[in-house]
């Protein structure tokens, strides 16, 4: 007799997420980074992800939940390798922000990035947090509340980038 299997977290992924995202995950999976960039992006939008003409993906991001229903990327954004986005509720990413490498999006509430940012390596944007325009997140920085216009924030410190720059 045959034991039938439990669904696993796979499964449930593979059901979350779009089949054309899932494919684009498994093709340019097998390419170095950073190879194919343009041509990544363009198959983003091609299965339905709102992308600004103007911006760009290093790498293909891993995605859980409806990309397309979920995430609008504006103009001039630039998203570093293995970006992981779990989209159960709207990301919203604004004009001319800067995605560092293996940056986390958890929202499972709305997020919103701010025109200007620049998120750094390896850190995590918590769900419900808005970040204000012209905010820096440095690398490994869990980013839980939300966060001003101009700041520059690394772990739990946040500083006003005018008295940063003055010394």
């Amino acid at each position: 007799m045959i034991a039938k299997s439990e669904p696993n977290s796979a499964s449930v992924h593979d059901l979350a997420t779009p089949r054309a995202l899932r494919l684009l995950e498994s093709v340019f999976g097998l390419f170095p980074s950073f190879v194919g960039a343009r041509l990544i992006t363009a198959s983003l939008r091609a299965a339905g992800v709102r992308l600004g003409r103007t911006s760009l993906f290093w790498g293909i991001p891993h995605f859980e939940g409806d990309a397309k229903k979920h995430l609008q990327i504006g103009e001039r954004c630039g998203f570093n390798v293995r970006s992981r986005f779990e989209l159960g509720a709207d990301l919203i990413i604004e004009d001319h922000v800067s995605v560092g490498h293996e940056v986390t999006f958890l929202a499972r509430e709305p997020i919103r990035i701010g025109t200007g940012s620049w998120i750094g390596a390896r850190a995590t944007i918590h769900p419900g947090v808005t970040i204000g325009p012209g905010t820096i997140i440095g690398p490994l920085t869990e980013v839980k509340s939300d966060v001003g216009a101009n700041l520059l924030v690394v772990g739990n410190r946040k500083v006003s980038i005018a008295n940063w720059r003055q010394g």
